[in-house]
């Protein structure tokens, strides 16, 4: 049975008192950002995807500024969450911001049809304004300091009675700013779940090692691409998850970087204190196990990136990386990697607020 919980109390017990962390600051960028005064190029494909829209949004402006008008002409729904996702993100979302913790809101809206397929752009409109008051209520529950809306992914969710579609709106808001990225130095030590309750020393914390891997992969793949530029994201989605048990590795130590993703199981050998924990120089490796099975995620990655599987040319957008455990007669506990990918753009226009609900 999987649980997707904080760290067991027989793992709690394995960990030691000692120092408390401290953070060091260090990026890792794809590419090189462009200079300052240089002006990113924009390809034929994006300039494509901005002009519907900005055609989308003017057209929606004259609706509103005349609420007697009816906008006319329909579009399949398809095409209408197509759109309420890119304006959506192409308005609010800041996929560069190097957040320090992420937060996901999940809501629904609906959106009513002409018929099985079709909806008037009127509705399309009304259901636009929906998704935007789901994102702003999402956006305004969270509190901490430099918020930032970073993604919306809008979907359909199955059909309602009397020619009704449910769409799902699912956001991504980040909080604070990363500092304790990659590379990790030797003094830092993080447990292996995500948003724990202690750290490796047994002290209160939120950090586990994959909130630290989620927002340093964001960082790496689209931190901005020039000052006062950001990337956004739109359109379909693709994922992929990496099973640990796929990339074994020969290893000389029982539940010490037996795989490329972090992995260990008490049927191999009993957990040690630092078996839960990721460090510097277990066995006196000189490895640090945080930049380990950090830089073996960015590998994966790019080889999907680079790969035939890529058909649609995504970028990578986010990613859920849980710390999971199984129990039974022995305690298993891994690393579940799901990488998402879509499609990219770059956007040098200032980016507003969501408004708040009145």
């Amino acid at each position: 049975m999987k649980h997707f919980k904080p760290i067991t109390t027989i793992l709690a017990a394995l960990l030691i008192s000692g120092a408390a962390i401290f953070y060091s600051c260090s990026k890792q960028k794809s590419s090189e950002p462009l200079s300052v005064g240089e002006q990113p190029e924009i390809s034929s494909t994006d300039q494509l995807v901005l002009n519907r829209i900005e055609g989308f949004k003017t057209k929606m402006m004259d609706f509103k500024n005349n609420p007697d008008f009816k906008a006319g002409g329909e579009m399949t729904y398809d095409s209408a969450i197509w759109y309420i996702d890119a304006t959506l993100n192409y308005t609010y979302a800041d996929a560069s911001y190097p957040y320090a913790e992420m937060h996901w809101d999940t809501a629904f809206f609906v959106l009513d049809l002409i018929d099985a397929q079709r909806a008037n752009y009127d509705d399309v409109f009304a259901a636009y304004d929906e998704s935007l008051n789901r994102l702003s209520a999402a956006y305004y529950r969270i509190t901490g300091e430099e918020k930032q809306f970073m993604m919306a992914m809008v979907s359909d969710a199955g059909s309602l009675p009397g020619l009704k579609r449910n769409l799902r709106i699912i956001t991504i808001t980040g909080t604070g700013t990363l500092i304790n990225g990659y590379p990790w130095g030797e003094t830092e030590k993080y447990i292996y779940n995500e948003d724990p309750l202690f750290d490796c020393d047994g002290a209160p914390t939120n950090i586990g090692a994959p909130n630290l891997f989620m927002a340093e992969l964001a960082n790496h793949y689209n931190s901005d691409p020039m000052q006062g530029c950001h990337y956004w994201f739109y359109g379909g989605i693709d994922s992929v998850v990496f099973n640990y048990a796929d990339y074994p590795l020969s290893n000389i130590h029982p539940n010490y970087l037996a795989y490329k993703i972090f992995a260990a199981d008490e049927a191999v050998a009993s957990f040690e204190y630092y078996t839960a924990c990721l460090n510097y120089n277990e066995f006196n490796s000189n490895i640090h196990e945080m930049n380990f099975y950090y830089e073996n995620l960015v590998e994966l990655i790019d080889e999907w990136l680079g790969s035939p599987l890529n058909t649609n040319n995504y970028y990578f957008s986010h990613s859920i990386i849980t710390g999971e455990e199984e129990e039974g007669y022995y305690l298993l506990i891994y690393h579940y990697p799901i990488i998402y990918f879509r499609n990219r753009s770059i956007h040098c226009n200032a980016i507003q607020t969501p408004p708040p609900i009145e």
